[in-house]
């Protein structure tokens, strides 16, 4: 099991603290079943300088882990990356490559919160006629915006990813079921930042997924995460509830 979203590199933003932390999460996940992490610290690229400013930040934490972990041969695999806020210009920062996953483009972008405008939608789109791939952090969180812009989204040549959390509350049914329909979820990740207000529920939100939509959903997935690791295309396939057997099939049923 892949995790594609976390905040596991300590005191770099508001996911772990400090190093005991961070161990404690790693500790979870494995427990979990996930075999690899995705981390993808907040970064907030106000200006060039602040790129790098972020990455020196991102190298002595994840250091400070790997030392940690030398001796631990059993957590997951780590894969560096980063959350990194939009901006208006962020398409013509000179370093944004550094902000990528190490295999291609493949970069996670968090729109803003609050009213969406349409700079938004032609910042992602001038990403990705520059040669990037966005990853849409945790779609699920704008299903709620406009209409229109959120459509616009849609169009563009970006892949999705959703936070385990909306297959855990049954309020969330709903966005679930319209993402998965529509062809517009892709990645899953836990956005887990500590153990215990946001921890890692990766492996109950697959149990969840794999008896809503089937188990085919789950390993889609993490195919998906596989090949966007390994700087391949994520493929786009639909899923919808599945249909629960009439009173007479289960009557009937062998």
């Amino acid at each position: 099991m892949i995790d594609f979203h976390s905040h596991i590199i300590p005191g770099i933003d508001d996911g772990a603290e400090n190093i005991e932390i961070s161990l404690a999460m790693l500790n979870q996940s494995m427990k979990d079943g996930v075999t690899e992490i995705v981390s993808t610290s907040h970064c907030y690229p106000r200006y060039t300088k602040s790129i790098e400013h972020f990455i020196q930040r991102r190298t002595a934490g994840f250091d400070e882990l790997f030392e940690a972990l030398k001796n631990n041969v059993n957590i997951p695999k780590i894969h560096l990356a980063s959350e990194v806020n939009l901006i208006t210009d962020i398409s013509e920062f000179d370093n944004l490559d550094k902000l990528c996953l190490p295999n291609g483009k493949y970069i996670m972008i968090e729109m803003p919160y609050g009213i969406w405008k349409e700079w938004m939608i032609d910042s992602v789109y001038k990403m990705t006629i520059n040669g990037f791939k966005p990853i849409m952090a945790h779609i699920d969180r704008f299903v709620g915006c406009n209409t229109s812009l959120l459509n616009s989204l849609f169009e563009l040549d970006v892949i999705y990813q959703v936070n385990a959390e909306v297959f855990l509350k049954n309020t969330y049914n709903k966005v679930a079921d319209n993402l998965l329909g529509s062809g517009h979820a892709h990645l899953l990740g836990s956005d887990m930042h500590n153990t215990t207000t946001r921890p890692i529920t990766l492996k109950s939100a697959c149990e969840k997924i794999e008896k809503r939509y089937g188990r085919e959903c789950v390993d889609y997935f993490n195919e998906n995460a596989e090949k966007v690791l390994n700087g391949g295309e994520a493929r786009t396939e639909i899923f919808e509830v599945k249909k629960k057997p009439s009173i007479f099939e289960r009557m009937f049923k062998k």
